[in-house]
C-alpha cells in the first residue's frame, strides 16, 4: 500500500514538473507550411474540406469536375497587411503559387488552386470598414451585405452588385455592376486608391493619378487576382441627399410565357428610350424563374442581419416574372406621372397586383439600391450551370421570342430550378460614359443576361451543359458583337464550358480580350510586376 502510494506521488511529481517546465516554441523547416507565421489550414485538418468548398464554385456542374479544382496545398487566414507580406515572402522563397479569396463568389473556382503547389489566401478575417465624411476605407474580406448596411447608416452609396455574400476584394476587381450602374457607373469608378501587396513582398498604394496608374487600372477590372493581394480600397461615396427623387419599383407576377415576353419587351423599350433621350434616370431588370423570398431582397437589419435568418420560410417552387427598377432622377428629377405612364403603367396592365407583390417605394439612394439577391435560400442543395450572354447592339424581337420559348421549355423540366437576370444598359448610361477609367473592357454592352440553371441530378451535369451550349451556339448570330466576336466577363464567366476562364488558352483569352494589343499590354505589365507568375489561378493574366 505504502509502495503504491509512493509510486503514485512520484508520477504526480513528474507530471507537475513537466507541466511547469518552460515551453519551447516548436520549430519548423524553412519551407514547412506550419512555419509561415499566420494561421494555416492543411488538407489533414478537420475543417479543411468544408473550408475549401466554402465557395460558390463548389456547386458548379458535377462534383467530380469541380472538387479537384478546389484543392489548395494550404489555406491561410491573415489578419493584417504584415500577415499577407509574410505569406507572400514564404511563397516566393519556397516556390508556391498564390490564389486569393475574399468571399468565394467566383463561379469557376478562380479564387482557389487546381493541381499545383499553391497557397490560398483567405481574406475573411480582414473585414474592417472605416467611413469618415463620405470617404470609405474597406478591407477585402468585407461581405457586400455588411458594406451595404454601413453605407445606409452613413447615408451614402457606392455602386455595387446584387449578390449579398460576395466579398468586396474580388467584387471590385471584376465588375461592381448593379442597380446603380445606369446612373452612376461601376463601383470601381469610385475607388480613389487601393493598397496592394505585390509578388516581391512589398505593399504599394495605387491611385488614379499616381505614377503607377497603369497598374491601378489593371487591378480594377482586367482580371481578378492577377496582380497581388488587395488589402483595402478607399472610395469617394455618393451622398443620399444629392438624389432626393430616388424610387424603388417592384413587380412580381405569376409566370406565363406571354407575360414574360411582354415584360421583356417593355424593359427593352425603357432601355432604348433612355438611350435615345440621352438619359440615366431609370434602370429596370427582369428576374424570372424560381424566386427567393421577398425578404431576401431587402437590406439586412443592422446588427441582426437578414430577416431570413430568423424565419423559416416555406420554399416556394413556383415560377415568377420579377421586374425591379430604380429611378434616380439624375437627369430628370422627380418621376412625374408622365414618366410613370410611359415606363411603369404598361407593367401594371399585365396583371392586377397588390403589396407586397407590387410597390413603388420612395427611399434614400443607399436603401433603394440595396436589394440583393441570393440563391442560398432556394438552391443550396442543387448543382448549377451558368450561361452568360451580352452584346453591343440591341437584341431583335425575334431573339426575345426565341429566348422566351427556351425559358418556357426549361420551366417544365422536373427536379430543376432556373433564374434568369436580364439587365439591358444603353450607351447613355454612366457605365458606358466611364469607359477608360479602369480595366473594364465591356462598357459598350447593351443587353446582358445571366441564365442560371440548377439541377438535382449530378450525373446530368454534362447533359445540361451540352443542351445549354447548343442552344446559344444555334442562336449565336443574335448575340455576337458587331465585329463577329462573342465576349465573356469575369463578372459571369460561363460554367458550361471547361476552363472557360483560363487565359492561358489563346482562344479563351480572345473572349475576354477581343483587343489583342490590349491583352498583350496586360501581359507585359504582369511580367514586370510578377515575373515568376506567383499569382496564377484560373483566370489570371499570364506572363509573356
Amino acid at each position: 500500500m505504502i509502495v503504491a502510494l509512493g509510486a503514485s506521488l512520484a508520477v504526480l511529481a513528474v507530471l507537475f514538473a513537466v507541466y511547469n517546465a518552460p515551453h519551447l516554441p516548436q520549430t519548423y523547416g524553412v519551407c514547412e507550411l506550419q512555419g509561415i507565421g499566420v494561421k494555416v489550414m492543411l488538407p489533414s485538418d478537420k475543417k479543411y474540406n468544408s473550408t475549401r468548398l466554402d465557395t460558390f464554385a463548389a456547386q458548379m456542374g458535377a462534383k467530380e469536375y469541380i472538387y479537384p479544382r478546389l484543392s489548395p496545398s494550404a489555406i491561410v487566414f491573415p489578419r493584417s497587411e504584415e500577415d499577407v507580406i509574410k505569406v507572400i515572402k514564404f511563397a516566393a522563397e519556397c516556390e508556391y503559387y498564390v490564389s486569393v479569396k475574399s468571399g468565394g463568389h467566383g463561379y469557376t473556382g478562380s479564387a482557389s488552386c487546381f493541381g499545383t503547389k499553391c497557397i490560398q489566401i483567405d481574406m475573411e478575417k480582414m473585414d474592417d470598414i472605416e467611413i469618415n465624411d463620405g470617404v470609405a476605407k474597406v478591407e477585402s474580406g468585407v461581405r457586400l451585405h455588411n458594406l451595404i448596411n454601413s453605407l445606409i447608416f452613413h447615408k451614402i452609396f457606392i455602386p455595387h452588385g446584387m449578390c449579398k455574400y460576395v466579398g468586396v476584394g474580388g467584387h471590385f476587381q471584376s465588375s461592381a455592376n448593379g442597380f446603380g450602374a445606369h446612373s452612376f457607373g461601376s463601383g470601381m469608378d469610385y475607388v480613389t486608391s487601393l493598397r496592394l501587396v505585390m509578388a516581391n513582398g512589398t505593399a504599394v498604394t495605387l491611385t488614379r493619378t499616381g505614377p503607377d496608374v497603369a497598374l491601378y487600372k489593371a487591378v480594377l477590372g482586367s482580371s481578378p487576382g492577377s496582380w497581388g493581394v488587395v488589402i483595402h480600397y478607399t472610395f469617394e461615396a455618393i451622398r443620399d441627399e444629392d438624389f432626393p427623387h430616388t424610387k424603388l419599383i417592384y413587380r412580381k407576377f405569376p409566370y406565363s410565357k406571354s407575360l414574360l415576353r411582354k415584360a421583356l419587351g417593355q424593359i427593352d423599350f425603357i432601355a432604348k428610350d433612355q438611350e435615345q433621350r440621352g438619359l440615366r434616370d431609370l434602370f429596370v431588370i427582369a428576374d424570372y424563374g424560381h424566386f427567393p423570398h421577398l425578404f431576401d431582397f431587402l437590406p439586412d437589419i443592422p446588427l441582426l442581419g437578414p430577416l431570413s435568418k430568423y424565419f423559416d420560410f416555406e420554399k416556394d417552387l413556383n415560377v415568377y416574372v420579377g421586374v425591379i427598377g430604380l429611378w434616380t432622377g439624375i437627369d430628370s428629377g422627380e418621376m412625374t406621372q408622365n414618366w410613370t405612364d410611359l415606363y411603369i403603367k404598361p407593367f401594371d396592365e399585365l396583371a392586377d397586383l397588390s403589396f407586397p407583390d407590387a410597390f413603388d417605394l420612395p427611399a434614400p439612394l443607399s436603401i433603394a439600391t440595396s436589394p440583393a439577391m441570393t440563391f442560398d435560400t432556394l438552391g443550396e442543395t442543387y448543382r448549377r450551370h451558368l450561361a452568360s450572354i451580352h452584346t453591343d447592339h440591341w437584341w431583335s424581337d425575334e431573339f426575345l421570342d426565341i429566348l422566351t420559348e427556351e425559358f418556357d421549355r426549361k420551366t417544365k423540366i422536373p427536379d430543376t430550378l432556373l433564374t434568369v437576370q436580364y439587365f439591358p444598359r444603353g450607351h447613355s448610361s454612366q457605365w458606358y460614359r466611364n469607359s477608360g477609367m479602369n480595366g473594364i473592357n465591356w462598357r459598350d454592352t447593351r443587353p446582358f443576361m445571366d441564365d442560371w440553371f440548377m439541377f438535382k441530378n449530378d450525373s446530368l451535369a454534362a447533359h445540361y451543359a451540352l443542351s445549354i451550349d447548343e442552344f446559344y451556339a444555334k442562336n449565336r448570330k443574335h448575340w455576337q458583337y458587331s465585329d463577329g466576336t462573342t465576349r465573356r466577363t469575369f463578372m459571369s464567366p460561363p460554367t458550361t464550358i471547361p476552363d472557360s476562364s483560363n487565359l492561358r488558352d489563346p482562344r479563351t483569352a480572345q473572349h475576354f480580350f477581343a483587343n489583342a494589343s490590349e491583352f498583350r499590354a496586360l501581359r507585359v505589365l504582369k511580367t514586370a510586376v510578377d515575373p515568376k507568375g506567383m499569382f496564377a489561378s484560373v483566370g489570371t493574366i499570364p506572363c509573356l
